[in-house]
């Protein structure tokens, strides 16, 4: 039996067309943390213009499936949340003031594409330092055998 919706996908998949953005696995998920119900959705609409303008794949996300963190650090939660996990996980601070490597109130999406573009480069930079150091001890292994 003909399935007309399999038929455009595998002809869409083969012609490089991404389909939808939910369909994909590289999606990238972005936990709020100590936001409120109206920067919860500022933080949404930000964060559907910045993947529109980068072509990337984020959405909003929970604790459990994401990989970044945005916290507000002015809530008793987004502090706890920093001060635990500092150094753990990729996490946007977010505040009245700008902190180190944070973003200042207002939200805007240009300060938030900057951040994530940000955090992108520094993953793939300890990508590569990982592979490199991963790659050079078994090329030393090979060459002492082969000796």
């Amino acid at each position: 039996m003909f399935n007309k919706t399999a038929f455009f996908k595998q002809a869409g998949e083969l012609f490089g067309h991404k389909g939808s953005r939910s369909g994909k696995a590289s999606c990238k998920k972005i936990a709020p943390i100590g936001l409120t119900k109206d920067e919860v959705t500022l933080l949404a609409s930000m964060v559907s213009i910045v993947a529109i303008k980068t072509q990337d794949e984020w959405q909003l996300g929970t604790v459990e499936d994401s990989e970044l963190f945005f916290v507000n650090v002015e809530s008793k939660e987004g502090a706890s949340f920093v001060r635990r996990h500092d150094g753990q996980f990729a996490i946007i601070q977010y505040g009245k003031s700008k902190s180190g490597s944070g973003l200042a109130k207002p939200l805007r999406a240009r300060d938030l594409s900057a951040a994530l573009k940000s955090l992108n480069e520094r993953s793939e930079k300890l990508s590569e330092t990982i592979n490199a150091e991963l790659v050079v001890p078994n090329v030393a292994r090979n060459m002492r055998r082969s000796a």
